[in-house]
């Protein structure tokens, strides 16, 4: 039975997980596709198929959720805190805000940042939220920079 639900369900769902990310994040990919389209007239209808594409990529995350188990389990959840870290860590925002703020920073390194502004909570962040306010407080320096972006 157990070899049975690895062979039909958890292998499966996890190599259609890695082939919907993978195919996600390619070069050729829709999130490429709309990074390299905003501020033209393709931005919204690039970002309309990229939202499409992560929904798809996250059914298949959620489908594996059910058996977090082997590698992705590993370390303390570390590959899957990898993909996304929603079950051990809140979405922190405004550090997220930060990041996107840094990102053109030479000294600037996404590994080093926390698992949670990382991975597919922080890129639904970013391609779902309409506000556009940083989510920092007024004290922070940059929520004036992040805001006038």
């Amino acid at each position: 039975m157990l070899r049975g639900i690895t062979d039909n369900a958890i292998i499966p769902n996890y190599e259609a997980q890695a082939t919907a990310i993978t195919n996600f994040a390619a070069s050729s990919g829709s999130l490429a596709a709309y990074c390299d389209a905003i501020g033209t007239d393709n931005e919204a209808s690039t970002l309309g198929t990229v939202q499409n594409e992560w929904k798809t990529v996250m059914a298949t995350i959620q489908q594996t959720e059910s058996h977090a188990v082997g590698p992705v389990a590993a370390n303390d959840d570390a590959l899957r805190n990898r993909i996304h870290s929603f079950a051990n860590h809140d979405l922190q925002t405004c550090s997220l805000d930060q990041a996107v703020i840094k990102q053109s920073d030479a000294d600037f390194d996404l590994s080093t940042r926390s698992s949670n502004q990382r991975g597919f909570g922080a890129i639904e962040y970013l391609l779902f939220d309409t506000a556009l306010n940083s989510q920092c407080s007024s004290n922070y320096e940059n929520a004036t920079t992040w805001n006038a972006l």
